[in-house]
């Protein structure tokens, strides 16, 4: 996958919000994150990890407060998690809205102001995307995200 590695020190305070609002994900989220959790890999070319290693990492994030849940009118409608925390960044990366909810706002909504929360705590936040998504990419950079440099994933397979 062809990455760039984005980095925000200051929100674009401009940005029309969609409805609803954001809190950290509970719990009785777990069932909902896990299912999300292969969505977002199938979505992003990554192997599926078998759901026995999802149900563990998905019940670590919820034990850590790393997965923020957007919800409109009582649904659910997308989700975010934090991770590698430094002394002074965080990443931001799991970004996921189902396709039926998909190009209302709620990704950049989410990701806006829970950046803006982060940042209360962190000098900036960072996050990988996928170049070949000019989406996600016009998405970060309008929320004030800019690209500091490209990145390469590469997958290896095992030898015998």
């Amino acid at each position: 996958m062809d990455q760039g590695l984005y980095r925000l020190n200051r929100v674009h305070e401009t940005l029309e919000h969609s409805p609803g609002s954001w809190r950290y994900a509970e719990e009785s989220d777990s069932a909902l994150i896990e299912k999300w959790f292969n969505s977002f890999e199938n979505d992003a070319g990554l192997p599926i990890s078998p759901i026995e290693q999802v149900k563990k990492r998905v019940a670590m994030f919820l034990k850590e407060q790393e997965v923020f849940i957007w919800e409109d009118k009582g649904k659910i409608v997308s989700m975010m998690k934090k991770s590698r925390p430094t002394k002074n960044g965080v990443t931001v990366g799991l970004v996921f809205t189902p396709k039926e909810e998909r190009k209302k706002g709620y990704a950049r909504t989410l990701v806006t102001a829970v950046s803006r929360e982060l940042l209360k705590d962190f000098n900036f936040c960072v996050l990988y995307t996928d170049l070949m998504n000019p989406t996600s990419n016009k998405i970060y950079r309008e929320i004030g995200y800019e690209m500091i440099a490209d990145s390469v994933h590469l997958g290896f397979d095992k030898r015998e």
